[in-house]
């Protein structure tokens, strides 16, 4: 697999959008246990290539 590399902020901003986005009820992109956390989930979701910074900057 290869490696991913990003910018250290930006990776934090989205991760913290995506939090945001399931806490208001998005569904997990990733299939998820209803007592997982949802940091976990947008964690899981970067690390399995399901989030990308467009679809995220382009939603307000």
């Amino acid at each position: 697999m290869a490696k991913r590399q990003e910018n250290g902020p930006l990776l934090i901003n989205m991760l913290t959008k995506r939090i945001r986005q399931l806490f208001r009820g998005d569904k997990p992109m990733v299939e998820s246990a209803p007592s997982e956390d949802y940091d976990s989930i947008a964690v899981r979701e970067f690390l399995e290539g399901k989030l990308y910074m467009k679809e995220l900057i382009l939603e307000k």
